[in-house]
């Protein structure tokens, strides 16, 4: 055998090698995992304070953590009420949610016109809500919770009313309904409402009692949808299949939420 040869067969072990460890990290679920750009530390954040991440597929979450990287690296975060800085942790709770309903959506960029957050802590909802912008939206820190809900929320019951109507009912706690999907919703309401069409989205908001308030309805379809697919799906499956062509997922087949 001359040394061509051998070359050959050395060149095509280490392809067919190759072949195999990535079809042996796919199947184990770490494809594309950024274990490397993005920190270990996060991890435990995301384990410990966002439910949603342990349903989440293993295949989607490369691409969450791209977008989350994306998020934390590209706002700004500026604290309020009795927070002096916004920490890790907070940022990446933030990054989550922002990112959970972007996921397979490659036009819908990070939340482009979202220049940064504020998230207060120990302050009237209104209050957060008076120094909100398109551009800056307000979130509550929920110190119980490790969380970061909508100020919108808190100081109107008209969002926890839509969401009993599509069949989900979020648990209650001192700062009112436990949602963390809202703020999202609110800001691709706009995107929702067009794609959905005038016509649709108006039959939704007077069928869902939304009293023309199209950013509380989306905020609640979202909310709905990742968080109590099966509840929606059973409420209003036409709509559940709207907002999965939308989001271009099926958190129905997604894993139990256990935490």
């Amino acid at each position: 055998m001359n040394s061509l040869q051998i070359g050959l067969i050395a060149t095509a072990s280490l392809l067919l090698g190759w072949w195999a460890l990535m079809r042996l990290r796919k199947s184990l679920g770490i494809w594309r995992l950024r274990y490397y750009a993005f920190p270990r530390p996060w991890l435990k954040h995301l384990h410990a304070s966002v439910p949603l991440y342990h349903r989440l597929p293993w295949e989607l979450r490369s691409e969450f953590q791209d977008k989350m990287l994306s998020f934390i690296d590209g706002k700004h975060f500026r604290p309020g009420g009795s927070l002096d800085e916004i920490t890790d942790e907070q940022r990446v709770i933030i990054a989550a949610h922002a990112c959970l309903p972007l996921m397979n959506r490659e036009s819908a960029g990070c939340h482009g016109a979202i220049l940064g957050v504020h998230l207060f802590a120990d302050t009237p909802p209104e209050k957060a809500l008076e120094a909100a912008t398109p551009s800056h939206p307000a979130l509550l820190w929920d110190h119980s919770l490790r969380a970061c809900l909508d100020p919108h929320n808190a100081s109107s019951n008209l969002v926890l009313s839509i969401l009993k109507r599509l069949g989900a009912n979020p648990p209650i706690t001192p700062s009112g309904p436990d949602l963390r999907l809202t703020p999202w919703g609110r800001v691709l309401s706009s995107d929702l409402h067009n794609s959905f069409g005038f016509k649709i989205s108006g039959d939704y908001l007077h069928s869902y009692h939304a009293n023309g308030d199209i950013a509380s309805f989306y905020a609640a379809a979202t909310e709905a949808f990742f968080s109590y697919p099966s509840l929606l799906h059973q409420q209003d499956a036409g709509l559940y299949l709207r907002l999965k062509q939308f989001f271009r997922v099926d958190p129905l087949r997604w894993k139990t939420l256990t935490h």
